[in-house]
């Protein structure tokens, strides 16, 4: 089963390597900040450990109460003497302490500083007061003031299996074990690793068992995940996870409109049956109007040969009028030849023959506008002839093509009913033929033998 690392180090796979047999074991962390991030003991909490967290920072505190509910959480500081002293905190950086050094050089880094009291136990007090059991690791990490934890401890009496110990000045690699490493040591505590952070000690009765278990750093063969990752896992999982109900959604869209498109096939498809229906009533209507064009075309075969009778009417009247007109002349000529001597009578006489020939001239003008019109109705009918005779060639060329398709179609008729004649089971089954009554068909005859 893989192990997840929440510690900064790794310090907690170092430990699990030595209590990976242990389901219920004990810790103390002193300095515990926040329960989850950079822990040394959350992944022993969810193994089912327990333990005593000690954190003087109130926001930690707080945060380790509501999320260790099965551990001891004590909002006290740890010191070489009971009793109460002031503290340095920076609020959200794990960088609160007890030593003004390290305080002011937290704050010229430029990190807010909150300055309070608080109620100071030692070691010897937590364990007299808390602690029943044997304790699997004590865990220190109080930003340069291990020296006073350790001074108000007991390692005599009180033996936990190991001790780790953060063993460089806060913010630094240098180290600041010197001035406290003889108090373990001196307790008969040996130590055994340095993981560039921490120092772990193991007590002389436990060395024997637990120090072959810190020959090499964290390593694959340790089975371990960090919680960074497991969370990118998380969220990466989270995200395939909405990719995959977006998909889900992609398809069930996908259905819906094909759905949609089954019904516009239908719809379409019966829109389609409609046009069918409809292409039947264009065609019964190319018939009445077909049928009504020809009967037009016989009202302007009537009307042609009414306008040709207008035209013999017209050069008859036109033909008598010209007659009537050279009889005037020739009665006007005589009449001047014969009453010449009657001048004056004859003035008269002419005056109104003036007259009339001028009426006879304005009807002859109307005679010539009649028969311009009657020439510009010529030429319409002339136009409406040749209208109808190209109407009536698109129809013969439509009435060819119809013949020749259906001289092909009777052709391929007559060729597939030549080839089902020459077929086995025309042959065989004309005995059956026989026996039609059918008297306008011919009678089959047999095939003769060897025929194909």
């Amino acid at each position: 089963m893989t192990f997840t690392s929440y510690a900064q180090n790794f310090e907690d796979v170092m430990l699990w390597r030595a209590f990976s047999n242990i389901s219920d074991g004990f810790y103390i962390d002193v300095g515990a900040n926040h329960p989850d991030i950079d822990s040394v003991t959350k992944a022993f909490y969810d193994k089912g450990w327990s333990g005593i967290n000690i954190e003087p920072v109130d926001k930690e505190f707080e945060l380790l109460r509501e999320g260790r509910v099965r551990d001891l959480n004590l909002n006290v500081a740890v010191g070489s003497e009971p009793g109460s002293m002031q503290i340095f905190t920076f609020p959200g950086t794990g960088l609160s302490t007890f030593d003004s050094d390290n305080a002011q050089a937290n704050v010229a880094a430029g990190h807010q500083m909150l300055e309070r009291n608080i109620e100071v136990l030692t070691l010897v007090d937590i364990f007299n007061r808390y602690v029943s059991r044997t304790v699997d690791f004590l865990k220190i990490d109080v930003e340069g003031w291990e020296k006073n934890v350790l001074l108000g401890a007991d390692f005599k009496t009180f033996r936990p299996k190991i001790v780790l110990i953060e063993s460089t000045i806060p913010g630094s690699q240098q180290s600041n074990h010197e001035s406290w490493e003889w108090m373990l040591v001196d307790a008969d505590y040996k130590f055994v690793w340095f993981d560039g952070l921490n120092r772990f000690y193991i007590a002389n009765e436990y060395f024997g068992d637990l120090s072959r278990n810190f020959i090499t750093p964290p390593n694959i063969f340790d089975g371990f995940i960090s919680h960074a990752f497991a969370e990118a896992g998380k969220s990466e999982e989270i995200w395939l996870r909405a990719e995959w109900t977006a998909a889900i959604t992609k398809i069930e869209a996908i259905q819906a409109e094909c759905k949609a498109l089954s019904a516009e096939r239908n719809w379409l498809q019966s829109e389609w049956k409609g046009s069918q229906v409809q292409m039947e009533a264009l065609r019964f209507d190319r018939d009445s109007i077909t049928a009504d064009r020809d009967w037009l075309r016989s009202e302007w075969e009537a009307s042609v040969a009414k306008i040709e009778t207008i035209q013999s009417e017209y050069h008859a009247e036109r033909n008598w009028l010209r007659t009537e007109w050279a009889a005037s002349v020739a009665q006007i000529e005589a009449i001047q030849s014969e009453f010449h001597s009657e001048r004056n009578w004859l003035r008269s006489e002419w005056d109104a023959a003036l007259v009339q020939k001028t009426a006879i001239e304005v009807e002859r003008d109307g005679l010539i506008i009649e028969r311009n019109a009657l020439s510009a109705q010529i030429d319409s009918a002339l136009q409406q002839k040749n209208a109808v005779e190209n109407e009536r060639d698109a129809l013969k060329a439509e009435r060819d093509e119809m013949q020749k398709l259906s001289a092909i179609y009777h052709s391929r008729v007559e060729a597939h009913y030549q080839m089902v004649k020459r077929s086995f089971g025309w042959k065989m089954a004309w005995p059956l033929r026989l026996l039609r009554i059918d008297p306008h068909l011919k009678r089959p005859t047999m095939p003769e033998r060897g025929s194909v």
